[in-house]
């Protein structure tokens, strides 16, 4: 925990929250990219995972993995950085992308956000963290947390326990 928030203190500003969202809400790459404001509750307790992107041969939006929509609650300490991202990075129609990029779609594109990332990791002397590593990262800490496997599968979406065992 120490380590991600300090790698979340040095990141670009407007990626802040989102990198928070990666590592304690454990959302895929593609639908961390995807969430829009109105997947957020007004309070910020909880993200409404619906969607998800992908590039592969052109913009597609799609269901989740799972094909099933998820509510993911936002733990406490993040709450205030995902509403002043909602604030200060996010246009206030209900439609707006969190996290806006150059693409055809309006998408951030994995490169940019990985090499901010990497770039903060540096900062910290923590090692090299993928960013798919922060989902795991995200199970292991909602487990800590007493939660049962039918639980971590749940937050997390995963269709089978052998998904969420690892």
């Amino acid at each position: 925990p120490e380590e991600v928030a300090a790698a979340a203190g040095i990141i670009t500003a407007r990626y802040r929250a989102p990198a928070l969202i990666a590592a304690w809400c454990g959302l895929r790459w593609g639908q961390l990219g995807e969430l829009r404001r109105r997947d957020i509750s007004d309070n910020a307790e909880t993200i409404c995972v619906e969607r998800g992107f992908e590039h592969d041969g052109g913009c597609r939006i799609d269901t989740p993995k799972s094909g099933k929509a998820r509510v993911v609650v936002v733990p406490p300490h993040i709450r205030a950085d995902l509403k002043h991202h909602l604030d200060v990075h996010a246009a206030d129609d209900p439609e707006a992308l969190l996290l806006t990029g150059r693409a055809a779609c309006g998408h951030i594109s994995a490169s940019t956000f990985r090499k901010a990332w990497h770039e903060a990791l540096k900062g910290t002397g923590c090692q090299r963290v993928r960013l798919h590593d922060l989902r795991h990262y995200a199970g292991v800490m909602t487990v800590r947390t007493g939660a049962t496997l039918s639980e971590n599968m749940s937050r997390l979406g995963h269709a089978t326990a052998a998904a969420s065992l690892i």
